[in-house]
């Protein structure tokens, strides 16, 4: 992102972030202003996946969910690339190296993970493309349009709001969702209670449960090829569950869990995972690491939720900052059970941290109305009231010369290397202001 190198900051840290989602956005930000921090994600746009189930209903919510990165930096650098792998190597202050592609190695001083998880559409798309992923919840409202037998197969939180979702925008489709145990939302720390109430406002809206059953899949090829894509499945077709309950549907949404995006690390750090997820300390540093940090989904801190997700984004930061001026870590302390949950935009429950469960009005009002949408755009210095709905919009011109001198500056990589980064640089809105 344009601008001369600043007297302040040139000699500070690299902070490089493997990750742009809900961890990563806020760690970014919160440094921005003390260090040369650059954030590398896959995609060119910010996915605010809590809102993504209504954007596959509601195709005036689409624009909603994809914000341009554009204006979250002032200082910094955003770059568009996937990482391939992340090594230790003793020529680095963190000891570890990122490699994109074939260019050479980055090696930064601190290194903060948050790869975070994939999830089958519509909870997260593959597009990597601002201009591409509209298409893809465009194509699922067609299929939603055409189908009058819906089946969801989970229910957890993604299960439960998709099924509300639904309900809301086609209230005469028959939803049905299927769950593995008696309770929706099992395993999780939630009171009974809470899953109780979910299941109440879910039947309220029409949706049928069908709870304690597994569909039998395993003979369907088809089925199991759209589970391994992440995919809905549409077409008529007869599901029986384990229990001898019959389904006939016309269209198939896999909520089964999220998988955590260990490519980068998994070959390298291996020996410090659980399922996938990075072994941290009480201050998110990586297991026998002091300067990378693990946070968001791919950290096994806490629970997986995109709030969780910013505050340790927050609390990298302040260890950062800690260990820059060497002075006291701070430790990351769990929050007891929470959760919002809407049922559409009218209904659902949410369960407070003294473990007090509310209702439909206050889940209306605290997050069913908008998902968040809104705030998200100002944490990405965006303005929500103004949001184009051509995603292009926000587009500026390739990445110049000047701009890759700075990034091969900034890496200690060749210009060769740093033209290759400079083509996947977001552009930046406030040209001039880079400080690195």
């Amino acid at each position: 992102m344009g601008g001369k190198i600043s007297k302040t900051l040139s000699e500070r840290p690299v902070v490089l972030i493997v990750g742009g989602g809900y961890a990563g956005v806020a760690a970014a930000k919160d440094l921005d202003a003390d260090f040369n921090v650059v954030l590398i994600d896959r995609k060119d746009y910010f996915l605010h996946n809590i809102g993504a189930l209504r954007a596959l209903t509601d195709p005036d919510y689409t624009s909603s969910i994809m914000i341009p990165y554009n204006k979250l930096l002032k200082n910094g650098h955003i770059i568009q690339a996937e990482v391939r792998t992340i090594s230790p190597t003793h020529e680095s202050k963190c000891g570890f190296e990122v490699q994109i592609d074939d260019i050479e190695p980055i090696r930064p001083d601190y290194l903060i993970i948050a790869t975070g998880t994939s999830y089958a559409f519509p909870s997260k798309v593959a597009s990597s493309l601002a201009i591409e992923a509209p298409s893809f919840y465009q194509a699922g409202r067609d299929a939603l349009t055409r189908a009058r037998n819906v089946t969801i197969v989970g229910g957890g939180p993604v299960g439960v709001e998709l099924a509300g979702e639904i309900k809301a925008k086609f209230p005469k489709h028959q939803v049905t969702l299927v769950h593995p145990r008696p309770l929706l939302l099992d395993p999780s720390p939630l009171s009974d209670k809470f899953k109780e109430k979910t299941a109440t406002a879910l039947r309220k809206v029409g949706v049928q449960l069908l709870l304690d059953q597994r569909l039998l899949l395993e003979q369907d090829l088809e089925v199991t090829r759209a589970m391994s894509m992440d995919r809905y499945l549409a077409g008529s077709r007869t599901l029986v569950t384990d229990k001898g309950s019959i389904i006939d549907t016309d269209l198939l949404f896999f909520c089964t869990g999220a998988r955590v995006n260990n490519a980068s690390y998994e070959a390298n750090l291996d020996d410090r995972c659980v399922n996938g997820r990075l072994q941290v300390n009480d201050h998110l540093q990586v297991q026998g690491t002091t300067a990378v940090f693990a946070i968001g989904d791919c950290s096994n801190a806490d629970v997986q939720l995109a709030f969780v997700g910013g505050k340790q984004g927050e609390l990298a930061a302040k260890n950062i900052r800690a260990l820059d001026s060497n002075t006291e870590l701070h430790a990351y302390v769990k929050l007891p059970p929470v959760m919002s949950l809407p049922v559409g935009p009218r209904y659902g429950n949410t369960q407070l941290p003294n473990g007090l469960v509310l209702g439909g009005f206050f889940t209306r009002n605290i997050k069913g109305k908008t998902l968040f949408a809104p705030q998200n755009w100002k944490l990405l210095n965006q303005n929500y009231s103004n949001k184009p709905q051509d995603l292009c919009e926000n587009k500026e011109p390739s990445a110049t010369q000047l701009e890759s001198l700075k990034l091969a500056t900034l890496f200690g990589v060749s210009e060769s290397s740093a033209r290759v980064l400079a083509q996947g640089q977001v552009s930046h809105a406030g040209r001039g202001q880079d400080h690195t």
